[in-house]
């Protein structure tokens, strides 16, 4: 005989607090994870510890027999939604890589054919033993998780079909089954063609010649032409191509052989004026620099990529300003 609905009450509100804490490091570690990888999320990562209510509903419904709560592995639950399809993959490897996995699932396989569902992964996963050896996740072994993973797309196929309850074809109007169908059938296109966009792209970056001086600057040949030009440690994640092609564009500077010209004309200046807005942030007292300029500047850079892209303009065009570098 499994434990009773006061048992298990009693259970959930002794770890609760327990799961909380499991969703709060994870949730932390995982962004920190898929940012070193430069994984773009299409929302920001869901982390929920499940209501005791809906743990009592689960095992009214399925019959279950509890002989502990920590049978029940999505107690604390994560999803992660990204942009793109070949995303799935690499953010599987990042999760096998750093948790201990014991059951995975692709919610895909397990559809019939007349069965209506947009794939996501489903990862039932503890944390690494490494990780509980530190103080603040020593008391968090053994705690259950589960993680599911998708696509935007897949995202909004799973939260329309929820809404509107439609999981088997039969169960839907015949009225409405065409409909239906081809909702679902362009949501998989739009997961395919926005593949298609990432090979495209790879393949047009790929062919990017800097001999080539007629080549009008765009968002990827002005990114192919920094990344290889300015000092990588100054680059961050989320860096404004579009905003330093605005302004590059309102210099006159629109093709690659006017741009490579003036930043090496120009990018020991830039470099150099990096360095003392550094020595300036680390020896001034007052409040002129924020929390992030101070910690860019504790690792040797002051200036982003658009920060030196503006100062090398500033040389030559010395009226021009902008902020915000």
């Amino acid at each position: 005989m499994g434990l009773s609905n006061e048992e298990i009450s009693k259970q959930y509100r002794e770890r609760e607090t327990l799961y909380l804490k499991l969703i709060e490091e994870v949730k932390k570690q995982l962004n920190y994870l898929l940012s070193e990888k430069d994984v773009k999320l299409a929302f920001p990562i869901e982390a929920r510890v499940k209501e005791l209510q809906s743990i009592l509903k689960k095992c009214e419904n399925k019959n279950l027999e509890l002989n502990n709560i920590s049978e029940i592995g999505d107690i604390a639950g994560f999803r992660i939604i990204v942009l793109f399809r070949s995303d799935i993959e690499i953010v599987s490897q990042i999760l096998k890589e750093n948790f201990e996995i014991f059951k995975k699932e692709d919610a895909h396989d397990r559809l019939s054919e007349n069965e209506f569902g947009y794939s996501s992964v489903h990862f039932d996963a503890t944390l690494k033993e490494e990780w509980c050896s530190t103080p603040t996740c020593k008391d968090l072994k053994d705690l259950k998780m589960e993680i599911q993973l998708r696509t935007a797309s897949q995202h909004i196929w799973a939260a329309s079909s929820h809404t509107l309850q439609y999981k088997k074809e039969e169960q839907i109007p015949m009225e409405l089954r065409r409909v239906v169908n081809r909702a679902a059938a362009l949501l998989e296109l739009v997961d395919l063609e926005f593949e298609r966009v990432l090979i495209e792209r790879e393949n047009y970056v790929s062919k990017i010649s800097e001999n080539d001086e007629n080549e009008v600057l765009n968002i990827e040949t002005l990114k192919n032409v920094m990344d290889k030009m300015f000092p990588p440690e100054n680059k961050e994640a989320d860096e404004d191509y579009a905003l330093i092609l605005s302004e590059l564009y309102s210099y006159g500077i629109k093709n690659l052989n006017d741009l490579i010209e003036i930043i090496d004309k120009n990018l020991d200046y830039a470099v150099k004026r990096d360095k003392e807005y550094v020595n300036k942030v680390l020896t001034s007292n007052s409040d002129d620099y924020d929390m992030e300029h101070r910690n860019r500047a504790k690792h040797g850079i002051y200036f982003t990529h658009l920060g030196l892209i503006r100062t090398i303009m500033r040389k030559d065009y010395p009226k021009k300003q902008y902020t915000n570098i």
